[in-house]
């Protein structure tokens, strides 16, 4: 079985996604977003077409993978954060780079998410029951802390929070971002984390394994994030992001 990893509520027809995520459709399209179509071209990226590997597999290797964060990391990243980001997100700065480098993720990545997320807000709540800075989804939360080993703690406390939402960054990566042959820091890479991030891991092993964007059953909401995720990606060392201007338009 996978590791139930929770999408976003299915939007009752395809047409009625959210409200903020129509906004930030229509104005990704005035910022020129990439489609993830465009990404995967642009990259020479060839989907494997090869069967899902056997749930008894994904799950030993579910059990036997150590989620705990790495003592060392071996990569150099940006020491300050985008100039861009919002002001809670910039604040959390110190704690986002002491988790991140943990799991040996970029901490731009981890603000970038969080910062699209929940603009940086550890309170911030979603009807659908995501919650804190990343927005996790209480099912998901309740497996990533599982694996954490944690038992009682609060999803609204900054650190508890990056702690769960980065450790799935690395648990995606290192069960299907890596393996595809994609780096986890490319456009590919990122839209490929937003699909599971977004729609859940089917959606994300259903992409590697098919390479279509409407076989998946929320693809017009994780082509949104993962327009989003990439284009802030890309902005990270630039003094202003077009994108996250535009989103923070949305979200006023």
């Amino acid at each position: 079985m996978l590791m139930e990893i929770a999408p976003r509520p299915r939007p009752k027809t395809d047409d009625e996604i959210d409200a903020g995520m129509r906004s930030r459709i229509r104005n990704l399209s005035r910022v020129g977003a990439l489609g993830l179509g465009a990404m995967v071209a642009a990259t020479g990226y060839q989907a494997t077409h090869t069967e899902p590997t056997p749930a008894s597999e994904r799950v030993e290797a579910a059990t036997t993978t150590t989620l705990a964060p790495e003592t060392t990391t071996t990569t150099e990243q940006q020491t300050t954060p985008a100039n861009w980001l919002p002001e809670g997100v910039k604040a959390k700065w110190p704690l986002i780079v002491e988790v991140a480098k943990g799991y040996q993720i970029d901490p731009q990545l981890v603000a970038i998410i969080i910062a699209e997320e929940s603009g940086g807000n550890e309170h911030a709540v979603n009807p659908s029951g995501a919650k804190g800075l990343f927005q996790l989804m209480p099912d998901t939360e309740k497996v990533m802390a599982s694996k954490l080993g944690y038992t009682n703690y609060n999803i609204y406390d900054s650190k508890t929070n990056l702690e769960l939402g980065t450790a799935l960054i690395r648990y995606l990566n290192d069960h299907y971002i890596a393996p595809a042959g994609v780096d986890l820091e490319t456009p590919q890479g990122i839209a490929m984390l937003a699909y599971g991030m977004s729609g859940g891991e089917g959606d994300l092993q259903t992409f590697i394994r098919t390479g279509s964007l409407n076989s998946t059953s929320y693809a017009k909401q994780n082509q949104a994030v993962a327009n989003l995720w990439v284009n802030m990606w890309s902005d990270r060392g630039e003094p202003t992001s077009p994108t996250f201007e535009q989103l923070r338009g949305v979200q006023k």
